[in-house]
């Protein structure tokens, strides 16, 4: 009865992590389609490479799930190789998730330089009759409407940068949205949002690098249980075996 709860209790947090490791792979295939033309913009290991490594660990958490779930078949029988092989496998993604995890708590000191980096790369591209300015101008449009802000630092950025000859800054940076005449030179400097746009975007990578920290601490765990309910699902079986050969 040990047994047979002890495997119900692994198959449960297997199929959790199964949807969990989906779910991973999902989410870096959405970063990859979204801000695939974004990526050639932004020369930065660290961003092009990140959905791909966002991928492949979906794929590996979602292989060791199951391949755990091998490990157990049948009503009563265990395949104890399989097992054992699993929790190697499963210790070494935990270390390497924790690992990862911690990095974010790290990685989000260095976000405003990089998120600096990125903005100031961009502003070139806003207006550009491509796919790339398309999504770049959509991109800073948004942020800037959205948050009040112009610019990386300040509306100051924008001069010289805006490839439409026809206006100076974008007319997202208006406060007044009935000026119609602000945007057009560099006098409308007087009439744009006084701060920049860095300080939103730091804060909101910031936060949700804490988000994503906190998950992978969290997915951390529930792994981690898994290895000890499969310690246990192994030294349960090594004694029930035990108990049998001594009844026989």
């Amino acid at each position: 009865m040990i047994l047979k709860l002890i495997k119900g209790l692994f198959v449960a947090v297997q199929i959790i992590i199964l949807l969990f490791g989906l779910v991973i792979v999902g989410i870096g295939t959405w970063l990859e389609l979204q801000y695939k033309s974004l990526k050639e913009v932004l020369d930065s290991s660290r961003l092009n490479y990140g959905p791909y490594l966002i991928i492949c660990v979906g794929i590996l958490v979602s292989l060791i799930a199951l391949f755990g779930l091998v490990g157990v078949k049948g009503k009563n029988m265990l395949n104890k190789y399989s097992l054992g092989l699993y929790i190697i496998l499963a210790f070494i993604v935990v270390l390497g998730q924790m690992a990862g995890a911690m990095a974010t708590f790290v990685f989000r000191e260095q976000v405003e330089s990089i998120a600096s980096e990125a903005l100031n790369e961009t502003m070139k591209y806003y207006g550009m009759d491509s796919e790339v300015g398309t999504l770049v101008t959509d991109l800073w449009n948004n942020l800037q409407q959205e948050n009040g802000c112009c610019g990386v630092n300040g509306a100051r950025d924008w001069i010289g940068e805006v490839r439409n000859e026809s206006i100076a800054l974008p007319s997202t940076c208006c406060r007044n949205t009935t000026d119609l005449l602000c945007g057009l030179d560099t006098e409308s400097i007087a009439s744009a949002y006084g701060g920049g746009c860095l300080s939103f975007v730091t804060e909101y990578l910031s936060d949700n690098l804490l988000y994503v920290g906190a998950f992978g601490l969290g997915f951390v765990a529930v792994q981690a249980v898994s290895i000890i309910v499969a310690v246990l699902l192994l030294m349960v079986s090594d004694y029930s075996a035990t108990n049998k050969v001594g009844v026989i």
